[in-house]
């Protein structure tokens, strides 16, 4: 499944996968949704992000979307970065050409691909496709698909 970038006056959110963040985070103007607010709760007292600029941001709070947690971070940091490793965890592959990315489940059960935004450096995908990978997840649990070579391994 081919999945077209929204653009900026959509009501869906882009987030940047990153390769190397060990969490993901939202600006808090972004956190619009109604089961995104519902799942809000505190984070850890002393929650600190320390981006690869050197930036250090404390956190106060979080969000669930899907099975990925949000780091809610103030609105000057404004993007959404989606961390890879957080969507691995769960699970599934990524993988990057220069024209898109995909992300399938390690037993090849259902993938989805997204277009690179063209003219753009990052790779992105619309948060509503976090829900939909969590309910993917759930209607194909983890384990050997029928006539897959691949087989979870703990």
């Amino acid at each position: 499944m081919l999945v077209p970038p929204k653009n900026e006056l959509s009501d869906d959110v882009l987030g940047i996968v990153d390769t190397g963040a060990q969490v993901s985070t939202i600006p808090d103007a972004l956190v619009t949704v109604e089961s995104w607010i519902n799942s809000r709760r505190p984070s850890a007292e002393g929650t600190a992000i320390k981006y690869g600029n050197n930036d250090v941001q404390e956190v106060y709070s979080q969000v669930t979307i899907g099975e990925v947690t949000f780091q809610v971070t103030p609105n000057r940091c404004s993007s959404v970065l989606i961390s890879a490793s957080q969507i691995t965890a769960l699970g599934h592959s990524i993988s990057f050409t220069e024209e898109s990315m995909c992300i399938d489940d390690l037993t090849l059960q259902y993938g989805m691909r997204f277009s690179r935004p063209a003219n753009s450096r990052d790779w992105k995908m619309p948060l509503s496709a976090i829900e939909k990978l969590a309910a993917l997840r759930l209607a194909h649990p983890l384990g050997a698909a029928p006539g897959s070579s691949r087989v979870r391994h703990v």
